[in-house]
């Protein structure tokens, strides 16, 4: 594709970086709802946790522009304040599942928790995603026991 037709599409690089990083965040937030939806009936909330923060590290390192999408949303700020809106919109999302899981938690309860619990896991991902490999999967370990420990009195 020549240089000509991508700029008649995007007016600049800025808009090729967001529409890509709109593309990989929408599926990404679409993994994580329907992933963390289990939550609200499982026996075992715990190992669904887990394996959703273990997936969600896995999609940052081996999907393509996985982690230099979530790298590229720190250096803009238009980027960086639509990240922040996504975030609140999937704590939106995740605080239904949680309410369905206990139906006392109030709505405003529910999202500060979700709030709270993701914009925690996020960063530590970001972290384990700038690390080598050994030292990630250390980080990743962390983020799902201090994600676990963060909801337990929650959910538990």
């Amino acid at each position: 594709v020549s240089t000509a037709t991508v700029y008649r599409d995007y007016p600049d690089k800025l808009a090729i970086l967001k529409a890509l990083i709109v593309h990989v965040t929408i599926s990404r937030q679409d993994f994580l709802v329907s992933s963390f939806s289990r939550i609200a009936d499982a026996p075992d909330w715990r190992a669904v946790l887990a394996e959703t923060l273990r997936k969600a590290y896995y999609l940052r390192t081996k999907s393509p522009g996985g982690g230099a999408t979530r790298r590229a949303l720190q250096y803009s700020p238009d980027l960086w304040l639509w990240d922040e809106k996504h975030t609140e919109q999937l704590a939106e999302a995740c605080a239904k599942i949680i309410r369905k899981r206990k139906p006392s938690m109030t709505p405003a309860t529910a999202k500060r928790i979700m709030l709270t619990g993701i914009a925690t896991a996020i960063a530590l991902l970001d972290l384990a995603c700038l690390l080598p490999a050994r030292s990630a999967q250390g980080i990743v370990e962390e983020c799902i026991a201090m994600t676990e420990a963060y909801l337990a009195p929650y959910l538990d």
